[in-house]
């Protein structure tokens, strides 16, 4: 039986197995298949790192060789070291350390056991190679690894070959082939995107005065996850609107596609300002000194100079265009702003000091629209009103509006005893 829902879903009923058809499936499962490469002569001989024993006893006295630099090589290099003989790792490049590089799928601290035994010569070892000029020779019980074109001439070979011993055992943790994966921040965003491309459900987005906006952005640098955890991928965009009087406040937008906010969310835009979580951008990558003495600062004058996650304000008078966004290096997050804003890193991750945080950004704020944005008491207001030709914003959107204390009877009971009235 077929029944047609809408114009865009179906149902199948077959049996007791209930079926969907849409007009757009996304397919997220993330890991897949083992990668194993087919190029490689022997490679039959080695050993999963999904199908491999995790009980150390089954490598005791071996000597073994990992294939691969990852967390998944090192997690199995942790759990067998202290029952091999050696173990030696190879790799084509470089070991890439999370905590250098700010990348959750690079080296965790957690499973870098091996680099002591190697760095104290302790026999186990690391490498940088390939393996497409190899081959996997099993001989007895052993496994030998020998270059493909090797003579049999020992002068004209290599007679000190890093890898020259033989090994019990070759383990891949070579990784796996993604279809695609998503995080959940991620996940929100695409939902949003689909969201106004097929039902025409605009971006999510509050709208306030702009009296309001630095209490709700330090809102959501002390409060939001999408933006902390997807760093420069994804990030806060404020709209100006009523010649900078309001504003709308759109949450976790892929930075990539701000080019496209209009066409992308349903929101006309013209001046923004994009809200970023980012390192400094000299500060993160192999080889960098990131313990260095001075790795940190916390001077709000040298915010520019942070190296630590902190946020920084992009503001522009005109979305970027397209080929802005083509023309940026590789350690640009976004096109070059009108005006940039710093905000010191904070040893905390907490921005709220009144002094270092709150002050300069309300400035920043403050020059991108030519309005004083401090709140004043309403008795202040009044003397303002009658001493000067015009009153700060939050005057002319409060006290001069009438907003206030609604009166009640207790109200004015209270304020003519008080001698108010």
């Amino acid at each position: 039986m077929k029944l047609d829902i809408t114009s865009y879903m179906d149902i199948y009923y077959h049996e007791y197995i209930l079926l969907y058809t849409y007009r757009v499936l996304i397919v997220a499962t993330g890991i897949a298949t083992p990668n194993i490469p087919q190029n490689v002569p022997g490679m039959e001989y080695t050993e999963g790192y999904e199908d491999i024993s995790i009980n150390p006893d089954d490598f005791e006295g071996q000597s073994v060789l990992i294939l691969g630099r990852g967390n998944s090589a090192f997690e199995t290099a942790n759990s067998i070291y202290g029952a091999t003989n050696v173990i030696h790792m190879v790799g084509r490049s470089r070991v890439r350390l999370a905590w250098a590089t700010h990348y959750v799928g690079d080296l965790r601290a957690v499973n870098n056991a091996l680099l002591d035994t190697y760095q104290l010569k302790s026999l186990d070892g690391v490498i940088e190679s390939t393996v497409d000029e190899v081959q996997f020779v099993k001989e007895g019980d052993k496994l030998v690894i020998k270059f493909r074109d090797d003579e049999d001439d020992i002068q004209y070979g290599i007679d000190n070959f890093a890898l020259r011993e033989p090994y019990d055992r070759i383990i891949r943790c070579l990784g796996f082939k993604f279809d695609m994966e998503i995080f959940k921040n991620e996940a929100r965003a695409l939902h949003r995107l689909l969201e106004w491309k097929y039902e025409q459900v605009p971006w999510p987005s509050m709208n306030a005065p702009i009296t309001e906006l630095i209490n709700m952005i330090f809102k959501r640098l002390n409060e939001a996850s999408g933006t902390y955890q997807m760093f420069a991928v994804l990030g806060d965009i404020i709209i100006l609107k009523n010649d900078g009087l309001e504003f709308e406040y759109l949450e976790e937008f892929p930075l990539n596609l701000l080019h496209q906010i209009e066409e992308k969310t349903g929101h006309s835009a013209q001046k923004i300002i994009a809200v970023v979580l980012q390192y400094g951008t000299t500060f993160s990558g192999p080889g960098k000194d990131v313990f260095s003495i001075n790795r940190a600062t916390g001077e709000p004058a040298e915010a520019h100079h942070s190296n630590f996650l902190h946020p920084v304000f992009y503001y522009y008078d005109s979305v970027p265009t397209e080929a802005q966004m083509k023309s940026m290096t590789r350690q640009e997050i976004l096109p070059k702003p009108k005006l940039m804003h710093h905000i010191v890193e904070d040893f905390l991750t907490i921005w709220d000091a009144p002094v270092s945080h709150i002050l300069p950004l309300r400035r920043f704020i403050e020059k991108v629209l030519g309005h004083d944005l401090r709140h004043f008491f309403a008795e202040n207001c009044l003397k303002m009103a009658l001493t000067h030709s015009e009153v700060p914003l939050s005057c002319q959107q409060d006290f001069m509006q009438g907003h206030g204390l609604t009166g009640t009877q207790t109200l004015w009971t209270h304020a003519k005893l008080a001698g108010f009235v």
